[in-house]
């Protein structure tokens, strides 16, 4: 599927797409003709029995996707169809197996022909599937008080470009309620989005209950105040999975660790004891890491993904911490992570462009001074360009494929985006 590039100027967006897009994103192939089609008051979208499987997720999809078209008809102002109608989706998916990761395939095919009375669909996977019908339901109008296909005659065939679709949000600086969350992962699966990148802590806060070191969060009031409960992570994780999007949490240490000052009495130590306290010094008895991987190890064991990021960006030589003791810190966590936990690590592109920390399975994330596939250090080049380390995210694209949510320039100040159904939120880097 292709993606729509967008314009940003100042604080302003302005969309670019062509006046003919009817599905968003545009899928690879598309093929319209006909006049409009009625829906029939009787529609539904439904697996044919003979295929012979069960999916929970997929019949859940169903439910809701099947309420939507029921209120189309549910105004007095909507007449029944005098004619043909199309009575209905019929899914033709190979495989019942709702598991998500870097392998999920999301690919589908569909097909409106006036007189077969009905669109089919095919999919390898119940996501194909649920792609198929937010496509469809894209395609349908209410007006003239008739519930309609914009055209009888459609050939869609499509599939992504990029495995990580991702969108950032960033909770470690404010809170974003659980429903508003569920609204975004809402829009996420109806534009195609894959991946919900939680950015979960940073300098202002430590957005997650932690059982381990409770008052993390006991302190959160006011403008900072607001956690997701566990119980809020597991049921967000299955809102989510039920959409075909993955949660990949990240976690941010050395830098941006200001929401770790509540544990400094156990064990955690800052690189100053200032007003600035915002990156944790790597000591030569491991009381950091030892009190950081505690931490981690349970916040991995509520984050079911296979990826798991602890950012390494925007790190710096001050007070004890020197350049060899942070970059060690991190090549630490990152190895904690793979060996110990058994995830997929995943940084900032600090961590291998200047820390060299990465191992070879870390996922670099390229913001700022690089760019995926580009080969910026002769040391790393066999490394990067062989793909033994796997870059993800791209900034150039305000709105890219590949990136979870933008680094912009505005004014010489780093700023952040998240995008809701409606508007763009901006936070900037270097304030709560």
């Amino acid at each position: 599927m292709k993606i729509f590039h967008f314009a940003l100027l100042g604080f302003g967006m302005i969309a670019v797409a062509e006046s003919n897009f009817l599905v968003m994103p545009p899928p690879q192939s598309i093929s319209t003709s006909g006049p409009p089609l009625d829906l029939s008051p009787d529609f539904r979208f439904f697996v044919p029995d003979h295929l012979g499987f069960s999916s929970e997720r997929l019949q859940k999809a169903l439910g809701r996707y099947n309420g939507i078209v029921s209120n189309f008809f549910a105004s007095s102002d909507v007449l029944s169809p005098k004619g043909l109608a199309l009575d209905g989706l019929q899914l033709e998916v190979k495989s019942a197996d709702e598991t998500l990761n870097a392998e999920t395939r999301y690919d589908y095919t569909l097909s409106v022909e006036p007189r077969r009375g009905r669109a089919v669909a095919t999919a390898h996977s119940i996501y194909g599937a649920i792609y198929a019908i937010e496509t469809l339901l894209q395609l349908v109008r209410v007006e003239g008080g008739r519930v309609v296909l914009l055209h009888s005659r459609i050939e869609i065939a499509d599939a992504p470009d990029y495995a990580w679709r991702g969108l950032m949000i960033d909770s470690g600086r404010r809170f974003f309620p659980v429903a508003l969350v569920e609204n975004l992962l809402d829009t996420m699966v109806a534009t195609k989005l894959n991946v919900l990148h939680l950015h979960a802590s940073d300098m202002c806060r430590f957005g997650v209950q932690s059982n381990v070191y409770p008052n993390l969060t006991d302190s959160l009031t006011g403008i900072m105040g607001g956690f997701y409960s566990q119980q809020d992570i597991a049921n967000l994780i299955e809102y989510a999975g039920e959409r075909g999007i993955r949660v990949v949490p990240e976690f941010d240490v050395p830098g941006h660790s200001r929401g770790l000052l509540p544990i400094v009495s156990q064990g955690v130590q800052f690189c100053t004891q200032d007003g600035h306290q915002n990156q944790i010094y790597g000591d030569p008895n491991n009381s950091t890491y030892n009190a950081v991987t505690k931490l981690l190890k349970e916040m991995a064991g509520l984050f079911t993904d296979d990826v798991f990021n602890i950012g390494c960006d925007e790190t710096s030589a001050v007070g004890p911490c020197t350049i060899n003791s942070t970059f060690a810190l991190e090549r630490a966590l990152l190895q904690f992570i793979q060996n110990e936990l058994g995830k997929t690590p995943e940084g900032w592109e600090e961590v291998l462009f200047d820390a060299g920390a990465a191992t070879m399975t870390t996922i670099v994330d390229a913001w700022s001074r690089h760019n995926p596939g580009r080969r910026h250090n002769p040391g790393k080049r066999q490394q990067y360009a062989g793909e033994s380390h796997n870059p993800v995210s791209a900034r150039r694209t305000p709105v890219s494929p590949t990136e979870p949510c933008p680094w912009l320039r505005n004014g010489g100040a780093q700023t952040r985006c998240t995008f809701t159904r409606a508007t763009w939120r901006w936070a900037r880097s270097s304030v709560c």
